[in-house]
């Protein structure tokens, strides 16, 4: 489904021009999508970037989730909120019981301090703007026990989410 072909069935159904400009203008889904649809217009785009754009319009879940995995690796799931993006500081949830220091892995690199309390993990901050987290966005945060490291990824829309 497009914007053009939804103008053009439009069109065929005997509308004019201008009185379907003003139909369009008022359906909810255009209101929602404008903004994409106009700076789309004439601009170069992929598949990728069609996936991105759906992830910003669908949130994944907001629910907290620990997972263990097999190699001693724990991996932790939550939102990012506004105390992320200013702070760096996520809730802990569930992710309580991995209280300590740990060091920060982010695309490879050691980034820092991590810092799981009973209530905060803290140093997030450098991280979550290196990987352009805002509010809403979905986080993973890999705890390697052995290590003692804790790898911060984002997980967008399409990634596997179990």
């Amino acid at each position: 489904m497009s914007y053009e072909l939804v103008h053009n069935k439009i069109l065929e159904a005997g509308f004019s021009s201008a009185s379907v400009t003003s139909l369009l203008m008022y359906s909810p889904i255009v209101h929602k999508v404008a903004f994409a649809l106009y700076s789309l217009l004439g601009a170069k785009y992929n598949e990728i970037d069609i996936k991105e754009a759906q992830y910003q319009l669908i949130r994944v879940p907001a629910i907290s989730t620990l997972k263990a995995r097999s190699d001693g690796v724990v991996e932790f799931e939550s939102n990012a909120g506004s105390w992320l993006q200013y702070g760096g500081v996520l809730a802990t949830g569930p992710a309580a019981s991995l209280k300590g220091n740990w060091k920060l892995i982010t695309k490879g690199v050691e980034s820092g301090n991590l810092i799981v309390s009973s209530n905060f993990i803290r140093g997030l901050s450098k991280v979550s703007k290196s990987l352009a987290v805002a509010p809403g966005d979905r986080i993973r945060i890999a705890f390697n026990t052995w290590s003692r490291e804790a790898n911060l990824t984002k997980v967008t829309r399409y990634d596997k989410i179990n």
